[in-house]
């Protein structure tokens, strides 16, 4: 899988007569105007004008209800949402361990929520070279991060950059480290 999945990919190839080609297949007119409005809402996120591009990384291991919570929310807080799944070897790097899931399978999960707009790598530790990539407006982190110096280094030097941090509640009846242990508790049985 590649490091990244635009669900609003533009593949069109040529345009006849107001009327767009996929190939030598010609679209009636209701498929023109919506490639058309992906046409705009792509090229919007290409330049990073005109809309909010909202950025949520997450391990998304073990998917589950609070994972599903800060995505949903997200998406309230901006017109186009990217979630950045983080790598295996940056688990193993930043948690000490590796996921349960495999990356390409944890991006295929997060591909197919509706309120999910694209899905990358996660593939840096710093949050500011992903921010050169990708240059969305808002960050979304979990409020276990809020305060603390990790929390405000991150504030800082986004803010340096336009980027705002948007902190939502940690889910505390559940997370992937709950489930994790469960499972290994069912398998030392």
């Amino acid at each position: 899988m590649s490091a990244s999945h635009r669900r609003l990919a533009c593949p069109w190839r040529t345009v006849k007569n107001n009327t767009f080609s996929i190939g030598s297949v010609a679209l009636g007119e209701a498929a023109t105007v919506a490639l058309i409005c992906l046409t705009a809402l792509h090229t919007a996120h290409a330049l990073g004008e005109l809309m909010n591009i909202g950025y949520a990384a997450g391990a998304f291991d073990l998917f589950h209800v609070g994972h599903l919570n800060i995505l949903r929310e997200a998406k309230k807080h901006c017109d186009y949402l990217i979630a950045g799944v983080v790598s295996d070897e940056m688990l193993e790097l930043t948690k000490g361990r590796l996921p349960v899931v495999p990356l390409a399978e944890r991006m295929e999960i997060v591909s197919h929520i509706d309120f999910v707009d694209e899905v990358r790598a996660e593939t840096v530790v710093d949050k500011l070279e992903t921010w050169q990539d990708v240059r969305f407006n808002t960050f979304f982190k979990g409020d276990d991060w809020k305060g603390t110096p990790r929390g405000l280094d991150l504030e800082q030097r986004f803010a340096e950059v336009g980027v705002n941090v948007v902190y939502f509640p940690y889910t505390a009846h559940t997370s992937s480290t709950k489930l994790r242990a469960a499972l290994e508790a069912l398998n030392a049985q």
